[in-house]
C-alpha cells in the first residue's frame, strides 16, 4: 500500500517538473560538452540527494505510522476508559475499554453527551465538573453514577484536564474508572465496623440489663423464701412490700426497654400542628399531685402567643413527662421545678429547670448515654437508665436538639429546641 503511495507521488512530481521545465526558456548557445558534463554530474547528485530523502521520508512515515498503532493500541486497550469530549461536551473519541464498559457500538456513542448517561441526581455534580475544568483549565476529578443499558449501574470516577484548541474552543480529555467494586468494599467495611460496634453495644447492654433485672429477681427470691419462714404477721407483710416494689421496679425496666425498642424502630412520627404550651400545661397537671406529696413548687412560664409547632403529641408528652419527673425526683421538699416557653432562633424552646443536687461535671457529657448510671447521677431509680436516651431520642425524631447544664446544688437545666419551621407536610397531618 506505501510502495504504491509513493509511485503515485513520484508520478505527479514528475509531471510538475516537466511542465515546469516546458515553461522556461532555456538559452543554449554557447552550452559546451564539459558544461553538459558538468550538469549530468549535478543532475545525478541531486537525483541521489532525492532518493536519499524520499528513503528517509519512507522511514519516518513507517515510524509514523508504527507510532500510531501503538498510540492507538494503548488508547484502545487502556485498563481505563478514555474519552475525548467536544466544547459541548460531546464525545468525539472512545476507546475500547470505554465502549465494553457501555456495551454500546462506538458509532452510537460518538457525538452523545456523556450526561446522557449520567444518574439524573448526580448531573450537577458532572456539571460542577465540567464547569470547574474549564474556568480553572486545571486538572478536576469527581465521583459519579453511570447508567448503563442493560446492567448494573456503575460507580465512576471521572479524572479530566482541559486541551485548548487554535480557534480557541477545549477538548476535554476524560479518564474514566470503574470504582464499583471499589465503592462496594468499602461500604461493606462501613457495615461491618457498624455490625461489630452493634455487637459491642448489645454485648454491655445484655451485661448491664442482666444486672438490673437479676438484683430485684434475687430480692423478690429471697423475699418469698423468708415470706414462708416467717410466722409473724407483719414481718411477713413487709416481706410481701418488698418483694411488690421490686416487681414494680422489674416492670418498670421492662416497660422503658419495649419504650426504647419502639422509638428505635420508628424512622419518623406523625406529626400535628399544636400548642406546645398545651402539652406542657398537661403534663404538669398529671404530675402536680406527685410535686405536691414531695412538697415541691411547680412553676409556670409560658410565653404567650406562642407559634404553633408540628410534634407528636403521645412522644412529646413522653419526653416532657421524663424531664419533668427526673426534676422532682432529685429535688428536696421546699425546693422549685420551673417550666418555661419561650422563642428563640426560629425554634420554639421548652427549659426545665430545678434546684435539687445537681450534676457532677464529670458526669454530664454521659448522661444522654444509654444505660448510664451513677450513684451520683440523676437517672430514674425505678427504671434502667433509659429515661433521658430516650427524651433524647424523641427530640431528634422531632428534628429538634436537647442540651443540659448543671451547677451542683445551684440549678440544673434542660433545654429542648424545636424548629418552628418543622413543617414536614409528608408527615403532618
Amino acid at each position: 500500500m506505501t510502495n504504491h503511495n509513493d509511485d503515485e507521488n513520484n508520478s505527479t512530481l514528475r509531471q510538475r517538473a516537466e511542465q515546469q521545465l516546458q515553461e522556461r526558456i532555456i538559452n543554449t548557445e554557447g552550452f559546451s560538452l564539459e558544461d553538459a558534463k558538468r550538469l549530468l554530474h549535478e543532475l545525478d547528485v541531486h537525483q541521489i540527494e532525492l532518493e536519499l530523502q524520499n528513503e528517509a521520508l519512507r522511514a519516518t512515515q513507517f515510524a509514523l505510522e508504527s507510532s500510531h498503532r501503538k498510540y492507538t493500541d494503548l488508547y484502545d486497550f487502556s485498563p481505563v476508559g478514555l474519552l475525548t469530549l467536544d466544547n459541548d461536551e460531546h464525545i468525539e473519541e472512545a476507546n475500547l475499554t470505554f465502549v465494553t464498559m457501555m456495551g454500546i457500538e462506538r458509532e452510537k456513542l460518538l457525538k452523545r453527551n456523556l450526561s446522557d448517561f449520567i444518574d439524573p441526581n448526580l448531573q450537577d455534580t458532572y456539571h460542577f465538573f465540567c464547569q470547574a475544568l474549564r474556568h480553572t483549565q486545571q486538572s478536576q476529578q469527581c465521583e459519579i453514577i453511570l447508567l448503563v443499558p442493560n446492567r448494573p449501574p456503575l460507580m465512576i470516577r471521572l479524572d479530566g484536564t482541559v486541551m485548548l484548541q487554535t480557534d480557541g474552543s477545549i477538548d476535554y480529555r476524560i479518564a474514566i474508572t470503574d470504582i464499583t467494586l471499589q465503592k462496594q468494599a468499602e461500604s461493606q467495611r462501613v457495615e461491618l465496623t457498624a455490625e461489630r460496634l452493634r455487637t459491642k453495644v448489645l454485648a454491655g447492654f445484655v451485661s448491664d440489663i442482666s444486672h438490673d433485672l437479676r438484683t430485684p429477681l434475687s430480692v423478690i427470691s429471697t423475699g418469698l423464701y423468708l415470706i414462708g419462714k416467717t410466722v409473724d404477721k407483719e414481718t411477713q407483710l413487709g416481706k410481701i412490700q418488698t418483694v411488690q416494689e421490686h416487681i414494680f421496679r422489674l416492670a418498670a425496666v421492662l416497660d422503658q426497654l419495649q419504650q426504647m425498642a419502639l422509638l428505635d424502630s420508628t424512622p419518623r412520627l406523625t406529626f400535628q400542628l399544636g400548642d406546645m404550651n398545651d402539652q406542657v400545661t398537661t403534663v404538669l397537671h398529671i404530675l402536680k399531685p406527685k410535686a405536691d406529696l414531695k412538697e415541691v413548687k411547680l412553676v409556670e412560664q409560658l410565653q404567650f402567643n406562642l407559634p404553633d409547632v408540628y410534634f407528636h403529641a403521645d412522644t412529646m408528652e413522653q419526653m416532657l413527662n421524663i424531664l419533668l419527673d427526673n426534676a422532682l425526683q432529685f429535688t428536696e421538699q421546699g425546693d422549685v421545678v420551673s417550666v418555661k416557653t419561650y422563642e428563640e432562633n426560629g425554634s420554639v424552646v421548652v427549659e426545665v429547670s430545678d434546684n435539687g443536687i445537681g450534676i457532677q461535671a464529670d458526669i454530664l457529657p454521659h448522661i444522654f448515654d444509654r444505660l448510664f448510671k451513677a450513684d451520683e447521677s440523676r437517672h430514674l431509680q425505678s427504671g434502667a437508665g433509659l429515661g433521658l436516651a430516650m427524651a433524647k431520642r424523641i427530640v431528634e425524631l422531632h428534628h429538634g436538639s436537647i442540651e443540659v447544664s448543671s451547677t451542683p446544688e445551684v440549678k440544673t437545666s434542660f433545654k429542648v429546641r424545636i424548629p418552628s419551621n418543622n413543617n414536614d407536610r409528608n408527615n403532618a397531618h
